[in-house]
């Protein structure tokens, strides 16, 4: 069909995948989770956040402190490899999100998670290797598995292991909307709505609020709940990071397996 009427139709906007929007916020809990565990927990070295890891490796670099320095490094590492690695395998999908192959890169993801929260569990620290970095390491594998799934997203602007980029996006909706004029990137206003920006840097935050709450209260909980007192704090905090992964897993792989056939 063609005409004024197939270009009214083309014109249409598609609608709103809140499947998407629900699995990036999802996503972003579990990272500010991991990130504020292991800030917590592997002394103060974030698996997550990597601009923030660059300038903790710098300020070790710059005191000296080869300890620091190490987890920064092995963190970095750990968290381009996990990109790689991520990348590698969502790149199969041929740009879709709902694929056996992001389903793949999120269980690779959460099995990352469960061994590190088992890991550290049962690690003694007595070991000819520091088990801090065996954790670092498989955290920002972790991490960098959840960043190229987020990418292959492909809502612009819009990140869930690191916020400095998606405020940015969030400030610059904000201006628009006031002035209603001046450029504009089209690419950001068809994929990503106002509101997505200001949810999935709060839901950031609340995932390291999750973690300092569960460093702080877990003995009195687990007394609560009924809990062996040799469950650790960190393998509570991960176990929620984990099972978040798991529900993001399990919706990709519904999705991919309920699809709609081409026509």
């Amino acid at each position: 069909m063609t005409g004024p009427r197939a270009a009214r139709r083309a014109s249409v906007p598609a609608p709103p995948d809140r499947a998407r929007y629900l699995i990036l916020t999802l996503l972003a809990v579990a990272a500010g989770c991991v990130d504020a565990v292991s800030f917590l927990g592997l002394e103060q070295v974030l698996t997550a956040a990597m601009t923030g890891n660059t300038v903790l490796l710098g300020l070790a670099l710059g005191q000296a402190e080869v300890q620091a320095a190490l987890r920064s490094t092995v963190a970095l590492l750990g968290f381009f490899a996990g990109t790689l690695l991520g990348v590698s395998i969502v790149e199969r999908s041929r740009g879709r999100l709902w694929s056996p192959a992001t389903a793949i890169a999120l269980a690779i993801e959460l099995a990352l998670l469960v061994a590190l929260a088992i890991t550290w569990h049962l690690a003694d620290g007595h070991r000819w290797i520091d088990d801090r970095f065996v954790l670092i390491a498989a955290a920002g594998l972790a991490m960098g598995l959840q960043s190229a799934v987020a990418h292959r997203a492909g809502v612009a602007g819009i990140a869930t292991t690191y916020v400095t980029g998606t405020l940015t996006t969030l400030a610059a909706r904000l201006v628009g909307a006031l002035r209603k004029r001046g450029p504009r990137d089209a690419r950001v206003e068809e994929t990503t709505p106002a509101w997505l920006p200001a949810v999935v840097w709060l839901a950031y935050g609340f995932g390291a609020v999750v973690a300092g709450a569960t460093y702080r209260w877990w003995s009195s909980l687990a007394l609560v709940l009924g809990i062996d007192g040799d469950v650790r704090w960190s393998f509570a905090a991960l176990a929620v990071a984990a099972a978040i992964v798991a529900i993001v897993a399990l919706t990709v792989a519904s999705k991919w397996c309920f699809r709609k056939p081409a026509t």
